[in-house]
């Protein structure tokens, strides 16, 4: 996980040294200008291995600060304003042919060739040994092989300030994200219970086998625990449409079918062991989203759309069985569930989420909500977050885990 952060002369003007706060939210506040929104790029590109952003900022030096090592970013011209970078990246010995001196050979920015004008140079530093410089990058194929080599470091999720819209690369075309990611969401249940029908074929076809070599029986105690447990994550899933169960149920303990009902209940929990980490997230989803006031509507899940809104009175005649047409939420309520789903579904565990503004059409009551509901997701999914913002609204009572741009830059360091 990344622990601090420092930056000399970003912009040619500003030099930051940041560590993250604990407690998995770091808010980052500042006058507009100060570079915000572009360090949180900076560490996307550094864990994105997007290594040609560099040369496209200007900057002194970056070093970002990680559990195990350390990974810098030198400028080579030795002027802040041009657009030359070297990755340094502690204990790692470059793949890449070594060039000593290469950089004294390369054009000025404003005289190079056009096949140099979106290349990086790449420099290492070995323990014990002089730094190396890698040859020039010109080619993707060349770029995707130095991305290849490069040690992972994390993941990092960056979530903008413009959600609304999305730009598809592949179909050329905009489409409004939250009907996107509700087809996306009935596509990760399908995917989900795809796994379940493998896991039920492979434990029926075995069921006779391990029947038959079965030696221990399951007491009373452990089974009515056990089938407790089942009934409870069985009754979430139903609330979520996601029924798995099929034919009959156990009606009781019996002595008799003990070993029976061992097998039973440790194949049942197998099955139901698939949906675990989606229910996590679709718990965490509705029920942020839930408590939120949409204008007497709430957010419902299903298999066939993933998710949508209904009003709350309406029979489903009046709505359809997909509720309301997404497109006709609010644009509050869109980045609503937007923000949200990015945030529960698509940044895994472990990852770094980088938030720019999230406070983007929220109503002042739904920006007061934002930390709290952070904080809470951080430590369920195992998330680190820092979060730009100019709204005190966002901040509310957490002004502990702000660090702001304008204090690092005059001196002025206030606890």
């Amino acid at each position: 996980m990344l622990k601090k952060i420092k930056i000399e002369k970003l912009f040619g003007d500003f030099d930051y040294e940041m560590e993250l706060k604990k407690g998995g939210v770091t808010i980052l506040t500042g006058p507009n200008g100060y570079g915000k929104t572009t360090i949180l790029k900076i560490l996307h590109a550094f864990f994105t291995k997007n290594t040609l952003f560099f040369s496209r900022i200007s900057f002194r030096n970056i070093i970002l600060s990680l559990e195990k090592k350390e990974i810098r970013v030198f400028n080579s011209t030795g002027d802040v304003h041009t657009s030359s970078a070297l990755i340094q990246i502690e204990g790692y010995d470059p793949p890449t042919k070594a060039l000593p001196g290469i950089k004294e050979n390369i054009p000025p920015p404003s005289n190079r060739p056009s096949e140099y004008r979106h290349s990086v140079i790449f420099r290492w530093e070995i323990e014990n040994k002089p730094p190396y410089e890698s040859e020039m990058l010109r080619t993707d194929a060349q770029i995707k092989e130095f991305k290849e080599s490069m040690p992972d470091i994390g993941d990092a999720y960056f979530i903008g300030e413009q959600r609304i819209i999305k730009f598809s690369s592949g179909e050329k075309r905009f489409s409004l994200s939250i009907e996107e990611y509700a087809k996306e969401l009935a596509g990760e249940i399908a995917k989900t219970f795809d796994e379940l029908r493998m896991v039920s074929q492979r434990l029926d076809m075995s069921f006779p086998k391990r029947l038959i070599n079965e030696s221990n029986r399951i007491s009373e105690e452990d089974f009515d625990e056990r089938y407790k447990a089942l009934r409870k994550k069985q009754k979430l899933l139903n609330s979520y449409g996601m029924s798995v169960i099929e034919g009959g149920e156990v009606a009781s303990f019996s002595e008799d079918d003990a070993k029976v009902l061992l097998i039973y209940l440790s194949d049942m929990e197998k099955r139901l062991a698939v949906f675990d980490d989606i229910l996590e997230k679709l718990d965490i989803f509705s029920n942020i989203l839930n408590k939120k006031d949409f204008s007497q509507k709430r957010v419902k899940i299903t298999p066939k759309y993933g998710f949508f809104w209904e009003k709350e009175g309406m029979a489903e005649k009046e709505t359809g069985e997909k509720g309301l047409p997404l497109k006709n939420l609010s644009s509050g309520e869109q980045q609503q569930a937007i923000f949200w789903y990015e945030l529960i579904f698509k940044a895994h565990p472990g990852t770094l989420v980088l938030i720019d503004e999230p406070e983007t059409s929220l109503h002042i009551v739904w920006q007061k909500e934002v930390i709290n509901d952070l904080l809470k997701i951080a430590e369920l999914r195992d998330l680190s977050i820092i979060v730009t913002t100019h709204s005190p609204y966002i901040i509310a009572e957490h002004w502990n885990l702000t660090v702001d741009l304008w204090d690092l830059h005059s001196g002025e360091i206030t606890e």
